[in-house]
């Protein structure tokens, strides 16, 4: 099972790293910087179609950029978004062609990436949120 990771960059506000394709293939998230008019630095995302480049969805929420800011998909080309500042989000094409957040509420009985459950077990408060890895199949 692969699951793309991004971490937050430093650097230039109008570059980030290389976008990261979603398991289908069928979509690329994009993570970039911007700066209020206060001078706070923030990140976002957007979602591209793949195929097209057409940009399909650009998330309203933002991230202070001083706080760990992590981005994943999981096998179900759901967007996750963990910051070590508010926690972990989760976005997703419902219906297809419409992306908006998970209420927290469902997205807490989901599995999470692995990079997730593993940042969570290193608090005690939050260990066991999400279920265990599953154990490997005996060869």
């Amino acid at each position: 099972m692969l699951i793309a990771l991004a971490a937050v960059w430093v650097g230039c506000p109008d570059k980030g790293p290389a976008p990261l394709t979603s398991p289908s293939g069928r979509y690329q998230l994009h993570s970039f910087q911007e700066v209020d008019g206060r001078g706070a630095r923030w990140v976002r995302f957007r979602i591209t179609d793949a195929t097209t480049g057409n940009e399909v969805f650009t998330c309203p929420e933002r991230w202070l950029h001083g706080h760990r800011t992590e981005f994943y998909w999981d096998e179900q080309d759901r967007a996750w978004v963990l910051s070590s500042d508010v926690g972990v989000s989760v976005w997703a094409a419902t219906p297809p062609g419409a992306w908006g957040p998970i209420p927290q509420e469902e997205a807490e009985r989901l599995m999470p990436p692995e990079p997730i459950r593993k940042y969570h077990d290193r608090f005690p408060s939050l260990r066991g949120k999400w279920p265990a890895t599953p154990a490997p199949a005996p060869r």
